[in-house]
């Protein structure tokens, strides 16, 4: 674990520059970038996609932020302090802004959306990165010998590890799954008959993945919904609006495409 890349002297006192918030720039940027290219490969202008990618991460970060008061509304009314984040709420967040955006200026959406899924999984594994330096969306205690120790008292996870037992590293469990969901979406992305449904591609992906890593994290800020967390039931809710849009864009296709001299659509 390396919570911290340096430190410096500002305004009268020591700062500290964190692991996680690299990451997280890191994670913007990296994502801003590969969708502008992927937008501009596929006929968008570049700079359309650069300021829905930006409006994209300042909805994200309300809605992050939000859906973790809304979660733990009764700890941060007992012990007032700054929310942490839940990545599903920064999907809606992001989503609501972008679309927003998108169909005010009339943009290309289907366009857009396959630019943005690679785009997003990119970013995300980065952010896990910073979620396994900083120490937060950590796992349960396990005896692999890839178990993960904290001890560093500003890692939320050492309160669990206690510096002594090992911990899933479901951070980058996470993050290489999403890597891989990321260029599997690439791949999807030069299949002709993939167009428009790469965002819902992801939205399956990712869903699938979440699921899966849910059941090996620890940190008790997870919410429980009968029987299950509150990720896991958007992750649900996210399979279902992935089949949707998969679905929508069937229909759009075979509305919109010439039918061929042999009276096929073609796709």
């Amino acid at each position: 674990m390396h919570p911290e890349v340096f430190q410096f002297h500002f305004l009268g006192q020591q700062r500290i520059f964190y692991s996680y918030g690299l990451m997280l720039i890191l994670a913007g940027c990296c994502g801003t970038l590969m969708m502008a290219y992927l937008a501009r490969r596929s006929g968008a202008d570049a700079w359309d996609a650069i300021y829905v990618a930006l409006l994209a991460i300042v909805g994200g970060l309300v809605g992050a932020l939000g859906l973790d008061v809304l979660v733990n509304y009764r700890l941060y009314w007992q012990q007032p302090q700054f929310p942490g984040m839940v990545f599903f709420g920064g999907l809606m967040g992001g989503a609501a802004a972008s679309l927003a955006f998108i169909r005010h200026f009339r943009l290309p959406l289907r366009v857009l959306m396959d630019a943005a899924a690679p785009a997003l999984a990119l970013g995300h594994a980065v952010g896990r990165v910073g979620c396994f330096l900083g120490g937060c969306c950590y796992g349960q205690v396990t005896k692999h010998p890839w178990a993960v120790v904290y001890n560093d008292m500003r890692a939320p996870a050492t309160a669990l590890s206690q510096g002594l037992e090992g911990l899933h590293p479901v951070q980058l469990y996470e993050a290489s799954g999403l890597l891989a969901i990321c260029i599997g979406l690439l791949v999807c992305g030069r299949l002709s008959r993939l167009k428009g449904s790469i965002f819902a591609i992801y939205l399956l992906a990712y869903a699938g993945l979440r699921l899966f890593t849910e059941t090996l994290r620890a940190d008790p800020e997870r919410g429980r919904w009968l029987m299950f967390s509150t990720s896991q039931w958007i992750a649900i809710s996210a399979v279902c609006a992935g089949l949707l849009l998969l679905w929508w864009n069937s229909g759009t296709r075979k509305r919109l495409d010439p039918p061929s001299a042999g009276g096929i659509r073609e796709g």
